[in-house]
């Protein structure tokens, strides 16, 4: 199975992403983000596991508690992913507790033993809001 731990906005933030998100499409760009199934989110790792217990962790653990609104967002900048298949994003301040977030969620997968690609690994990562490719 293909496993995304995100963060996901309040629902005002998230109309702003999906009103950036449909200006892109109006001006040309593919619609493919406005399709996505979860909406607009932060990734803090991406991976495919059959390790049921690593995903039943975040389900029912600790990660549960960040659940109530409290970690405050800002958006810095936009930014293109030069990938052969361009990203749009759009970049938010990197705060303290966004990146001890992430790298506690690290920790646990890769405790696991949980291959994680490149950049998703501290050092690496950028927090990001994809809004077009």
């Amino acid at each position: 199975m293909i496993v995304a731990i995100v963060g996901l906005f309040d629902s005002e933030f998230t109309k702003e992403i999906y009103r950036w998100q449909k200006a892109m499409v109006d001006a040309g760009v593919s619609d493919h983000t406005l399709q996505s199934r979860i909406g607009p989110h932060l990734t803090f790792v991406g991976f495919e596991t059959e390790n049921e217990a690593l995903v039943s962790d975040f389900l029912e653990g600790e990660f549960q508690t960040w659940n109530d609104g409290s970690i405050s967002l800002k958006i810095s900048s936009l930014g293109v992913f030069p990938y052969k298949k361009k990203v749009v994003f759009a970049q938010p301040v990197p705060s303290q507790l966004w990146m001890e977030v992430h790298k506690r969620i690290l920790q646990v997968c890769l405790k696991a033993g949980q291959v994680i690609e490149q950049y998703h690994l501290s050092g690496n990562w950028v927090p990001h809001i994809s809004l077009a490719s």
